[in-house]
Formats: structure tokens, C-alpha cells, sequence
């Protein structure tokens, strides 16, 4: 694993000099594999992110319980309420400028990606702290429904944003870079953050990598580690090109 390292560079750097030489026509059926492996990558983040919400909040639920340190009450608290503030002052927003000023299919369809997300939002909001959930996992609560229902809003907003419909707010010059700027944060943050974690395999698998030295292999799906890296490229490429069924 550590030999070889010209021949390793030599093949790094190929396929990237090789890139600029493909011809375009080639480029105009990519938006297609793009769609596809962009959605696979959209499900594994979300296995990721439901498993990073239970394991955040059992952690500072244990440690607040173990310790009695306000701190990660404060935490669990603090962090629940910004998430859910965001979370309806990107709704606000999207029924405000983005409900479609071309026609009354985007109204429609605008409205229906938005009102769908948020009944999704308020039934996992509920389901979380019902009481079949509660006796089931007592650790469960408010912020695990909150970062799951914060990364559902970003998907929906860059659904509504990324359409045909464009709202009066995204057709200004200021409130597009706002919006692209956040989306464009919002992703690279995501896009690093869960390629690398489920790259390890930690989340997904379970397994332990602390004790993992590489030097007779690797704790975590060695394969799985860049098929995550590669999804996530189509992924990021399709958000900043902004690929759609139109190509």
C-alpha cells in the first residue's frame, strides 16, 4: 500500500490531463450518469446523517447524564432550536419569493416540493418524541429530527432554486449570490464531511478503525472508501453545473 508511489502519482495525474482532451459530445449524455449516481451518493449522506444525529444525541445525552454538566443540556437545547429557526426561516423565505412567477404549473410544483418537506418535517418532529419512540430508544429526541429535517429543507430549497420556476428573490442579483453562496458552502461542508466518514466505513459498518496502521490493510472497505469519493464527485459536480433534464 505504501510502494509504488510514481506509478500511483503518474496514474492521479492522467486521467486529469486526459479530461481536457475528451470531446464534448461526450459531455452532453454525462448530465445522465450524473442524475443517477448524485441520488445514490444523496442516499448513503442521509444513512450517514441519521446515524451521526443518534450517535450525537447519545453522546451528550450519556455525558450530560454521567457528568451533570449543563453544558450538553445546553447543547442539546441550543443546537435543536437554531437548527428548527433555520429550518422555518428557509420555509418563510420559499413561500415568499419562490412559490413561481412563470406560470401556474411552478406555483404548483413549487408549493408541492415545499408543503410536502414541511409535513415531513412536522411528522418526524412528532414521531421523535412520541411515546412508542421514547420507550424504544429514551435517548431520542428533538435533534436527531432536527438535522435530518435541516438537511431535507437545504434539499428542498436546492430543488426550488435550481428549477425552472425562479422566484422574485432568487432573480435579484444579491439574493441569487445569497443563495448560491449558501448552497455552495452548505454542499463542499457535506460532500467533504460524508465522504470521509463513510469512506471509513465507521458509520455504515460499525467497525472500529482507531487501531488501523494501513501497513497489513485497512480496518474499513478499502472499495467502498472511494466509490463514496466517487459518488460524491458526480454529486458536487451536478450542483455546481447545475445539471438538469434539460442538459
Amino acid at each position: 500500500m505504501f510502494r509504488f508511489w510514481p506509478i500511483k502519482f503518474l496514474l492521479f495525474i492522467a486521467p486529469i490531463i486526459g479530461s481536457f482532451f475528451i470531446p464534448n459530445t461526450i459531455f452532453y449524455e454525462y448530465w445522465k450518469a450524473a442524475l443517477f449516481f448524485s441520488s445514490l451518493f444523496i442516499l448513503i449522506q442521509s444513512v450517514f446523517l441519521v446515524s451521526f444525529a443518534h450517535v450525537t444525541s447519545e453522546r451528550w445525552v450519556a455525558r450530560f447524564e454521567e457528568s451533570d454538566k449543563s453544558i450538553y443540556k445546553y447543547l442539546l437545547i441550543g443546537t435543536s432550536f437554531i437548527l428548527y429557526a433555520v429550518i422555518i426561516s428557509i420555509t418563510v423565505i420559499l413561500y415568499s419569493y419562490y412559490p413561481g412567477n412563470q406560470s401556474e404549473s411552478c406555483h404548483s410544483i413549487n408549493n408541492s416540493f415545499i408543503s410536502i418537506n414541511l409535513v415531513l418535517v412536522l411528522v418526524q418532529s412528532i414521531l421523535s418524541i412520541s411515546a412508542p419512540v421514547q420507550e424504544a430508544n429514551p435517548r431520542s429526541g428533538l435533534l436527531q429530527s432536527a438535522i435530518i429535517s435541516f438537511y431535507t429543507t437545504y434539499l428542498a430549497l436546492s430543488a426550488v432554486i435550481n428549477g425552472e420556476c425562479v422566484g422574485s428573490f432568487h432573480a435579484s442579483s444579491a439574493g441569487q449570490n445569497i443563495v448560491q453562496s449558501f448552497g455552495i458552502i452548505l454542499t463542499l461542508i457535506a460532500v467533504v464531511f460524508t465522504a470521509v466518514s463513510n469512506g471509513s466505513g465507521d458509520i455504515i459498518s460499525g467497525r472500529d478503525s482507531t487501531e488501523d496502521d494501513e501497513t497489513e490493510g485497512t480496518a474499513y472497505n478499502y472499495s467502498f472508501f472511494h466509490l463514496v469519493f466517487v459518488l460524491a464527485s458526480f454529486y458536487i459536480a451536478s450542483v455546481l453545473t447545475n445539471v438538469s433534464f434539460d442538459g
